[in-house]
């Protein structure tokens, strides 16, 4: 067949970094490993989600790792891949817990008298939204992990605060912050539940007033 004459079609092919083609171009492939660690991340997700539902039906101690397991919708080999035992599960689940806390907590030792009572109160609720997670955190196995945790992150902030006393060291007064603050919540949650987050917070700013953010008073003259 003779070709002369005929008209040559062409493609146009995108520029690069123009339309779909070239975005696609741009894009980094994804890889094996990537693919690897969202499976990972999804599958930890699930048995931290799964523990923390069972937390709401009864406490750490009762609850196994077949349990743990059979909720999250693993084999009971899986768990083992990613945690040793359920309390290191609670442990990963009480980072981003505590993240939280410190948000809520750090005013605390961070403003003026007057203006905590507000943020013992919002720390409270946050509590009380959530008792049985953090009964198992504040007053189980865990609890020594999270205070530490927690004294160590508020240290990290208060390095930036401004200090309320030239008398108070700044590490040891907030070291003594975070003590007051988690043995008050570990005891309500712990003994005294009828006790409403109202009445918690009360004494939580009276107790942090009291004994961290008062200024000290001038000692009176002994009259002659």
């Amino acid at each position: 067949m003779n070709r002369r004459g005929a008209q040559k079609k062409t493609i146009a092919i995108p520029k690069r970094g123009r339309g779909a083609v070239g975005r696609a171009r741009e894009t980094e492939p994804v890889t094996a490993d990537a693919t690897v660690d969202r499976r990972i991340r999804r599958t930890r997700k699930a048995i931290r989600g799964a523990l923390q539902e069972l937390l709401h039906e009864t406490s750490l101690e009762q609850i196994t790792i077949r349990e743990i397991a059979e909720k999250a919708d693993v084999s009971y080999t899986t768990f083992f891949r990613h945690y040793p035992d359920k309390e290191a599960v609670l442990a990963d689940l009480a980072n981003d817990q505590v993240v939280r806390l410190l948000d809520l907590c750090l005013p605390l030792v961070n403003v003026l008298d007057e203006e905590t009572y507000a943020a013992c109160l919002a720390t409270c609720k946050h509590i009380n939204k959530d008792r049985a997670l953090w009964t198992a955190l504040l007053t189980g196995g865990a609890a020594g992990a999270i205070r530490a945790s927690f004294t160590r992150r508020t240290l990290e902030k208060a390095v930036d605060m401004p200090r309320t006393h030239d008398w108070l060291p700044v590490d040891i007064g907030t070291t003594i912050a975070v003590g007051i603050t988690l043995d008050l919540l570990g005891w309500w949650l712990s003994r005294a539940n009828h006790i409403s987050p109202d009445q918690i917070a009360e004494m939580l700013d009276k107790l942090l007033a009291t004994i961290v953010r008062r200024k000290k008073r001038q000692r009176e003259t002994p009259q002659q």
